[in-house]
């Protein structure tokens, strides 16, 4: 019975680890979403493998089983991707490149590491592993740049300190202190991107004044925030922000996202999502799962980790612990898994083509305007104008417009986009050839001018080549 057990604890400890590195696995450039959508379609069937593994056990888990496996493969996955990120920055290096593979950006593999390190080092007996493995992740998040990350490990570390301090007045006032140099170490840190951070927040707050209770709808962001951008810009040219504005596609917090898409009752579903489980962890006094609730938590608050599936198989994970006791477990996790599948099998739709998506049709006319299928291009991008508020989408239909010489269509594209983003040069250079093509003399001394003296944000080899252009037609 006992080598039973053992063989049953390997085979869930292998197919966890497998699920986790299913969420991680590396970018397949052919896909058209490289980083992201194969992470989930792999986590998505290594799920289906695990409910059809315990779709026949009438029992119900043992908790201790179920944690020491998940703990285990958590390890074995920290240990992973460790190795393998180092590898790769080693090995790829570019530059002044980023250690964030095999994510699409810093924030993803700073997540990854903040949700899997508390089990990985409940799976570790020795203090001193804990601490050097401790240590190790907290340089590599440091190394990301990430903030929120930062935080996060904070978190952990200012809630070890809270453990062994037994005046409770005392702990809680120690805590504030800590996170209060904090949260001014990572304002201060990156002032510039936190001063966007809040224009971001405030700006998605506008939104939501206007349809607190019901919200704008799915993708209600996607559609209203750049176009409300744009209009900022547009009657605040000299904003202390406008150096800062960027392309925005999430507003950088779950809770805003959940508020704007779908009104005060979203937000208090997500709400009740993550508070539920670790008001239970906390009664029932169970601190590993109380600072991965937290881990999570935090990264909803201040960045956008429901895009990536390691973040759902963690709470996936955090309610089976809670229900591990009840006869409904089996029912619990169904429940979760088919939110899970219902994402996938979205993604999957708008894949194929079955669900209209902004980012399917904006690839679409992206791929007619390269070929030279100005006019499919042209149709493509009015419908998907109508799920997107982009300024690359503004970019692109001003390209195509020029192509097809509808100039002052392609005029107006190109002013929203500098609106949306007035750092950006791209917009003044379709703006400049347009001039150009219509012998607007004056309007191409203005416009050249204004590319000229532009504060650059971003130095690249297509800002050199706008400005040394504006630069010969002055002269």
């Amino acid at each position: 019975m006992g080598n039973n057990i053992n063989k049953e604890d390997r085979n869930l400890m292998l197919l966890f680890f497998l699920l986790l590195f299913c969420s991680s696995l590396p970018p397949i450039e052919s896909h058209w979403d490289p980083y992201v959508s194969p992470k989930w379609y792999a986590a998505g069937l290594m799920l289906f493998i695990i409910l059809m593994c315990i779709r026949n056990k009438t029992h119900v888990i043992d908790i201790k089983s179920l944690s020491s496996c998940w703990d285990k493969a958590s390890l074995f996955f920290v240990i992973w991707i460790l190795f393998a990120t180092l590898f790769e920055y080693i090995v790829c290096q570019e530059g002044d490149k980023v250690i964030q593979w095999p994510y699409d950006n810093p924030s993803g593999l700073s997540l990854v590491l903040c949700l899997t390190i508390i089990p990985a080092l409940n799976a570790l007996h020795s203090n001193r592993l804990r601490v050097l493995l401790f240590i190790i992740v907290l340089i590599m998040v440091l190394l990301t740049k990430s903030r929120t990350g930062l935080i996060v490990m904070s978190v952990f570390i200012i809630g070890t300190i809270f453990s062994f301090i037994k005046k409770r007045m005392f702990g809680i006032l120690v805590m504030i202190t800590l996170i209060g140099f904090v949260l001014i170490y990572v304002y201060v840190n990156k002032e510039d991107s936190s001063k966007g951070r809040y224009f971001i927040a405030k700006t998605t707050m506008e939104l939501i004044m206007e349809k607190p209770l019901i919200g704008h709808g799915p993708n209600g962001f996607e559609r209203k925030y750049m176009e409300r951008q744009g209009q900022y810009f547009m009657t605040h040219p000299n904003s202390e922000y406008a150096i800062l504005a960027d392309e925005i596609s999430h507003p950088l917090s779950e809770f805003l996202l959940a508020w704007i898409d779908y009104g005060l009752l979203g937000l208090a579903v997500l709400i009740m999502l993550l508070l539920f489980p670790l008001i239970c962890f906390l009664r029932m006094k169970k601190r590993k799962e109380v600072l991965e609730c937290l881990s999570v938590i935090v990264f909803c608050v201040f960045s956008y980790p429901f895009n990536y599936p390691i973040t759902w198989i963690v709470i996936i994970v955090l309610y089976t612990n809670l229900f591990c006791n009840s006869q409904k477990q089996h029912k619990f996790i169904l429940c979760f898994i088919l939110v899970f599948s219902v994402k996938v099998s979205i993604m999957a739709f708008e894949d194929i083509g079955i669900i209209n998506s902004s980012n399917i049709l904006y690839n679409k006319a992206s791929r007619m305007y390269r070929r030279g299928k100005f006019h499919d291009a042209y149709i493509i991008s009015k419908e998907c104008s109508e799920y997107l508020s982009s300024y690359n989408l503004e970019l692109l239909s001003g390209d195509i417009c020029f192509r097809l010489g509808l100039y002052p269509e392609g005029l107006k594209h190109y002013k929203t986009a500098s609106n949306m983003c007035p750092s950006r040069f791209a917009p003044l250079e379709g703006m400049l050839n347009v001039y150009t093509e219509t012998d607007d003399s004056i309007m191409i001394k203005e416009t050249t001018s204004k590319i000229v003296k532009k504060p650059i944000k971003i130095h690249n080899q297509d800002v050199y080549r706008i400005i040394i252009n504006a630069q010969k037609i002055l002269n």
